[in-house]
């Protein structure tokens, strides 16, 4: 198991948000930016904290604010911003767009950990790239793909040494914990809940 010291959280906050047609952090869910409540639950662990993100608008949340290093490369260039940024051997990943995310979600997949590992949640066989806990020794060969222009970060996982954590089972007693709000459609379905 990763010791919770040796890891620094990292919210991916930036992208198009196409779906959203706003920046999807920013996105209002209750009243309140949805990334708020993420960076909550990691802050409660407790977690270091930091943003992935172009948008100064994000400086309103008071925490280190990283743009991507290599622009234009998706998950796989925010993933190798934190992995330059960390002072930690291991970073976990988060999406912004998981606002009812538990501590015990987080909890189970740091403690179910393995040292010098990618560590990733999966549900209904579904591994998700951005839950999931990276070691910095992993950087040469994420910068690899990254020249080659292989961008996909559930390939990357696939090619590298790495650790499945299933959720299906505290899904199963917390259903909507690894909910994700992608489009506009889904953020007013969840604002009238």
């Amino acid at each position: 198991m990763v010791a919770y010291q040796e890891i620094e959280a990292f919210i991916l906050a930036g992208g198009k948000s196409l779906r959203m047609r706003e920046d999807k952090g920013l996105a209002l869910l209750n009243g309140s930016p949805m990334i708020t409540s993420v960076i909550k639950t990691l802050q409660s662990i407790p977690l270091e904290v930091k943003l992935i993100s172009a948008n100064p608008d994000y400086n309103q949340f008071y925490l280190p604010l990283y743009k991507d290093s290599i622009q234009n490369k998706g998950p796989m260039g925010g993933l190798i911003t934190t992995l330059e940024q960390t002072s930690t051997p291991y970073v976990l990943l988060m999406g912004c767009d998981m606002p009812f995310i538990t501590k015990n979600v987080i909890s189970h997949l740091i403690d179910n950990s393995k040292e010098n590992k990618i560590t990733v949640a999966e549900t209904n066989g579904y591994i998700n790239p951005l839950l999931a806990i990276y070691p910095k020794s992993i950087l040469p060969e994420l910068k690899k793909h990254i020249e080659n222009d292989l961008l996909k970060l559930q390939d990357f996982i696939s090619s590298q040494d790495h650790h499945i954590v299933k959720m299906d089972e505290i899904e199963k007693t917390e259903p909507t914990t690894l909910t994700n709000i992608n489009c506009r459609e889904e953020l007013d379905y969840w604002n009238k809940q």
